[in-house]
Order: C-alpha cells, then structure tokens, then sequence
C-alpha cells in the first residue's frame, strides 16, 4: 500500500495542493496516517486514522499546536527530533518501526518522511505511515524484534529485566544495549510507558486508581499516582475528571 503513495514524493518533495483533491481518500483510508507540518512543527493537517490512533476526535484539537503541546516528552521529543532531520537533511526516510499506540499496545509500522518543497523552497514536513498486519520483520534476522514483543506484551508481569535476558541466552547488560540501540530509549522507560499508557485505557474504561495500579505492575497507587502524572501531565483522578466533562459536553 505504502508504494501507492510514493508518488507524492517527486525528487524528494510533496505537492501541497494534494491535500485537496486527495482529501476525501485521506479521511477514509484506514490504517494509513497521513501528517502535514510547517516548519515550526506546528500541525497543519492529520487525516481520520492519525486521530484515532492517538486518541483525539477534531482536526481542530491538533491544528496549529506542536508535537510538544500533543504528546508526552518522552514521545514529543523524538517526533522532533526526526522532524528536524527531514528538514535539515531535506530527503526522504523510509522505515519500518515499532510503535506504541494509546492503549499501550505494540504496532509495526512503514513511515515514509520527506519535506513539502514548493517552488524549491521547503514550505514543511510530510509523513506517510502504513500500519502492518504483522509484528514480524522478515528482513530481520536477529533476536531484538522478539525483545521488543515480549517487553511490551508483559509489561505488566512481574518480571525482571534479568529473567527477560535469562530467556533469550544473553546478560541483562547486553538486553538493555541492544533494546536501547532499536528503540532509542531504556528498556526500563519503554516498560513504564507500556505500563503508563494501558493504565490510561484502563482509567478511561472507569476502572478505580487502585485497580488500575495493581493490574499495571505498578508498586500501589501511590507510585502509580506519581508516574501517571508525570508522563502524562495530570493525575489519574484529574485525567478521569477531564474525561467525565468532556462527555457531558458532548
């Protein structure tokens, strides 16, 4: 699928008036995100699938705001970070990647970035993403995409990162380096936002803090309370008391 869009990328480019004609198979494509950004990194356009799967409903919440005002730091920092390669570097990357979405579940994603040229100036940033049906990575023929798969499906249990590195012949030094050269971060983080992220589904479902806490591996609701409101900016009891007005509003 993710070939069907490269023609939207002529010599490293994007032709912004593709926005309008295209729009309506856009908005219904599942599975396929598609973002438009301006040089700030402020959003100018996301399409139906990249709301849903970041847990938003209007293009209205997304419009004019960065990645840093969306996304918790941890997350916000490396879309800019990549941003700013693309329009530095002004070519195109074609990748495929391990995502967490914001229910905290692992996804295997295409992502095709490329900078929006008009009239040889860059105007922004483009980026395509096509969600796989697979977590396997043929092309790979190393361990690691079995490491990611097993910390994120039982980011919840009560396993050490010793006992991880027991399963797959190899020292709890040597997991945490070869996770961290993949993912670009710790293990240890990436379990905590698997943790953080299914707590979150978990509150929004109406679950209480305290069930929340010890169905997420987390120590008691005190240490939950704690993380939760540091990835993501509020308490729990604040995240379901915004949650509560929004749906009276609506």
């Amino acid at each position: 699928m993710m070939d069907d869009f490269r023609h939207l990328f002529p010599n490293g480019s994007c032709d912004p008036g593709i926005i309008g004609p295209a729009y309506h198979l856009l908005e219904k494509m599942s599975g396929i995100r598609f973002v438009l950004k301006d040089l700030e990194g402020r959003y100018l356009y996301v399409n139906r699938c990249w709301l849903e799967t970041n847990g938003l409903k209007e293009l209205g919440q997304v419009v004019g705001k960065t990645a840093a005002d969306l996304f918790p730091v941890w997350r916000a920092g490396r879309y800019l970070r990549e941003d700013q390669r693309v329009i530095t570097e002004g070519m195109i990357y074609d990748y495929e990647e391990f995502l967490l979405n914001s229910d905290g579940e692992l996804e295997r994603w295409r992502t095709v970035k490329a900078p929006w040229m008009e009239e040889d100036v860059i105007r922004g940033y483009v980026n395509i993403g096509t969600r796989l049906d697979s977590l396997e990575i043929e092309q790979r023929s190393d361990e690691i995409p079995d490491i990611i798969r097993m910390v994120a499906s039982r980011a919840c249990e009560p396993i050490s990162i010793e006992e991880m590195a027991k399963e797959f012949n190899v020292s709890k030094r040597t997991l945490e380096r070869k996770f961290k050269e993949e993912m670009q971060e710790t293990l240890g983080s990436f379990r905590l936002k698997c943790r953080t992220l299914r707590a979150k589904r978990m509150l929004r479902e109406g679950k209480t803090a305290a069930d929340v806490a010890t169905a997420c591996g987390f120590c008691d609701q005190s240490h939950f309370s704690k993380v939760f409101k540091k990835q993501m900016g509020q308490s729990p009891k604040a995240y379901q008391l915004s949650l509560s007005r929004k749906r009276k509003e609506e």
